[in-house]
């Protein structure tokens, strides 16, 4: 790979004209707008060649997403969620611009109102990969395209493996969603790992299939299982709450969940005591006809916690209708008159929140 500080001052000259032309900007180490966050990494890059906008990047929560290439319709659904979920709550979405786990998560980033990164192995004036293109301009208004390599660097496999840490410097943590035994989400992680981050690892579907191999053997090594961005709320929450503090949505969110497991814990309890009651003989009295009562939520939400908890007005819209009755997602797309697939995709989130779950097709609050 052809980096900044392997070019004569003449090469250099060229390269700045070039980007200038080509409106590439270019950051070096020793300015304030280089990312502070790559400043401690291991061979942090003296230059950094972007398009789009860098400014801010420390300042804002962040996530690295990475996976599979060719992933599983169940792994890019999950990166889908947690991208969108996370977005939405004022987290920056970082990945490295590949097809598979990470265009979609920069594409579902983009379409939750959040900023993203793409971290590339080549040259930015390298149109790579070329399915991807129709997305890159996308990312440029929505945050940033961004490498070390010198432009005219071609795409190639060491490339990528070393824009790795530059991937998991720019990111608070990383979460893997779908890694085989090879596979340069490990290199990732392992990165992230020794820059003292946590790494989440999202656990196999199946447990047989090689596709997860690298998941599995993540979890093993201490890895947090990743199954909800409820996981990743907490681990933030115990590692750097000043940051979650000072994010107003974050903070808003972080209290709408814990009220949950308050109230959950509390019914749990209240049915413990319950219990033990029933077991206590019982003076005779003469039997009355029972009365059927309704099947009712198991718990039910606040105007607060439903503004607090839904995203957008079709997860506050879902909420408020289960909040009343357990429904089906037909019976809810009726019931707000809204399109049955905006109903499953928002669903979707909210299972990944934990704040809604499902039973035999039925959704209720969790």
């Amino acid at each position: 790979m052809r980096a900044a500080n392997d070019v004569t001052l003449s090469a250099a000259e060229k390269i700045m004209e070039f980007c200038s032309k080509k409106n590439i900007r270019i950051v070096t180490r020793d300015e304030e707008l280089y990312p502070d966050r790559l400043r401690h990494i291991y061979a942090p890059p003296a230059v950094l060649f972007y398009r789009g906008d860098i400014s801010g990047i420390d300042d804002r929560l962040s996530i690295g997403i990475v996976g599979a290439r060719k992933a599983s319709e169940y792994s890019l659904k999950v990166a889908a969620g947690i991208a969108r979920v996370l977005g939405r709550q004022g987290f920056d979405i970082i990945s490295g611009f590949a097809e598979g786990i990470d265009i979609c998560a920069h594409t579902h980033a983009i379409e939750s109102g959040a900023k993203t990164y793409a971290v590339l192995g080549a040259g930015i004036d390298h149109d790579y990969p070329k399915p991807n293109s129709k997305y890159r301009d996308a990312v440029i208004e929505n945050g940033a395209l961004i490498t070390e390599c010198v432009p005219g660097t071609f795409p190639a496999q060491p490339n990528f493996i070393k824009r790795n840490r530059i991937l998991a410097g720019l990111s608070m943590s990383v979460a893997v969603i779908e890694a085989g035994e090879r596979s340069g989400s490990l290199n990732s992680a392992s990165h992230a790992t020794s820059q003292g981050k946590t790494v989440f690892a999202v656990p196999p579907c199946d447990i047989f299939d090689q596709r997860y191999k690298g998941n599995t053997e993540l979890i093993r090594e201490g890895a947090v299982p990743l199954m909800g961005a409820r996981d990743i709320f907490s681990e933030y929450c115990m590692n750097i709450p000043h940051t979650i503090v000072e994010n107003e949505r974050i903070f808003e969110k972080i209290e709408a969940l814990n009220r949950f497991c308050d109230d959950a814990f509390e019914a749990a309890s209240r049915q413990q005591e319950n219990d033990k009651k029933d077991k206590k003989p019982a003076k005779s009295k003469p039997e009355m006809p029972a009365e059927a009562e309704p099947e009712d939520n198991p718990k039910s939400l606040s105007e607060e916690e439903i503004e607090a908890a839904g995203g957008d007005d079709i997860q506050r819209k879902i909420l408020t209708a289960i909040n009343a009755a357990p429904m089906r997602a037909d019976d809810i797309a009726r019931e707000i008159s809204e399109n049955i697939d905006d109903i499953l995709t928002a669903l979707t989130e909210l299972e990944i929140m934990g704040t809604v779950t499902a039973e035999g097709g039925v959704y209720r609050i969790s």
